[in-house]
């Protein structure tokens, strides 16, 4: 009966089972921590555009010049996906989910607890917004 229980389809199958949920699930929990990260690094870049671009002031074609610079310059060095609508997309992004944040900060998720424990804060307090969707849902047209 010892081996019947190793060779037996039903055991095996079982064991097939659970192996797969429980690498399917694991799957879906780097996926999600990856899209969180996406987004909050794309929030921060967001907010280091404004901050650099402006300097508190809204000047369009400044702005446009120093965009269409970082394009280029992140292009080369990390690829593809840094492009001036991107870029501009992600300057969107910032502006519509950082207002109204500034003034206490609410609790992110437990999930962004997690990856933003070792993220880079900053110097002010800008609270962090919870993002539950990946970067593709916030793009605004």
């Amino acid at each position: 009966m010892g081996k019947e229980i190793f060779t037996n389809d039903k055991y095996i199958n079982d064991l097939f089972l659970k192996v797969v949920n429980l690498v399917t699930q694991a799957r879906e929990r780097v996926a999600t921590a990856v899209n969180i990260a996406e987004v909050y690094t794309k929030f921060h870049i967001g907010q280091y555009i404004v901050e650099y671009e402006q300097k508190g002031e809204t000047r369009a074609e400044y702005g446009k010049a120093v965009l269409k610079e970082l394009s280029k310059r992140l292009t080369d060095r990390l690829g593809d996906g840094w492009s001036y609508s991107t870029l501009k997309n992600i300057r969107q992004f910032y502006i519509v989910f950082s207002k109204g944040l500034t003034s206490g900060c609410p609790k992110p998720s437990q999930k962004a607890n997690q990856w933003l424990a070792d993220y880079p804060k900053s110097e002010e307090c800008i609270s962090e917004p919870t993002f539950a969707l990946s970067w593709s849902h916030y793009i605004l047209y």
